[in-house]
């Protein structure tokens, strides 16, 4: 059991081009952070995609390092959802209580609104990925957090507020389910047609593809399956999204976009 969870931090969208991917995003009515270098050995880069509980991170590699080699397995094979972080208070404590993992430390430098520069500082460790190999999960400590969170970014033309949940299908819901239960510290719960493992705010959701396709009307992605944000206006999304290709399900909105079914629902 991971210690000191505090829910859900944030979930990692890998994409080839970061450029054209923040542009579709941006198409949608999210509003982005400034293009962020991590630090050097990472060879990665990101936008994000801030609400207040939580936050998307649109990542893409800027070269190969010993750091990275799994986003480039996962790269090769696909775009999509590919990591999930769980936020925590004191990463090292947390790490040192699961038998001394190992933490890493690294940084991006933030362009804030006011025109000055402050480095958004992280201490991360991988939790053990048996549970979802297709998604990697690790823990996440900001030790700058309004350098994440900066002023001006929650706000989104499409009024998105939170994630609310990430859809896995899997043809095993229950064992998978279960396993992620045990590392969050959880508890498995049985929907009618999935079981939900809550985390913070937002939960996981797993169920059989065929499962998906009924909610959805439409097949599974590759990979991890879904995002569902949680918006405050749902005519507000429906016309920042006017102009992509998407389609009412319910009392939702999905569209495709960098490997996900993305849903916005009230």
């Amino acid at each position: 059991m991971l210690p000191e969870i505090l829910g859900l931090d944030h979930l990692v969208v890998l994409v080839r081009d970061l450029d054209a991917a923040a542009a579709a995003w941006r198409r949608l009515g999210f509003t982005l952070s400034p293009r962020g270098e991590h630090s050097a050995h990472m060879k990665t880069a990101n936008h994000t995609i801030m609400f207040g509980p939580n936050y998307l991170e649109l990542m893409a590699l800027t070269g190969e390092s010993p750091t990275n080699v799994r986003w480039r397995r996962t790269l090769a094979a696909r775009e999509g959802l590919a990591g999930a972080a769980l936020g925590l208070g004191d990463a090292d404590r947390a790490a040192a209580a699961l038998g001394g993992l190992a933490v890493r430390r690294f940084g991006r430098p933030v362009a804030m609104p006011d025109g000055t520069s402050i480095e958004a500082r992280f201490a991360v460790f991988d939790i053990a990925d048996d549970a979802t190999p297709d998604l990697r999960l690790f823990a996440c400590q900001h030790l700058v957090r309004e350098a994440t969170w900066a002023p001006g970014l929650t706000d989104h033309a499409n009024r998105a507020q939170a994630i609310r949940r990430v859809e896995i299908a899997d043809p095993d819901p229950d064992a998978t389910a279960a396993a992620l239960a045990k590392r969050f510290g959880a508890t498995a719960a049985k929907l009618d047609d999935a079981v939900r493992v809550g985390a913070g705010e937002a939960a996981f959701e797993v169920m059989t593809p065929a499962a998906f396709r009924a909610r959805h009307g439409a097949a599974p992605p590759a990979g991890p399956a879904a995002i569902v944000l949680r918006v405050a206006d749902r005519d507000a999304a429906l016309r920042a999204l006017v102009g992509g290709a998407h389609r009412v399900v319910g009392d939702g909105i999905e569209t495709s976009i960098s490997g996900v079914l993305l849903r916005l629902e009230p």
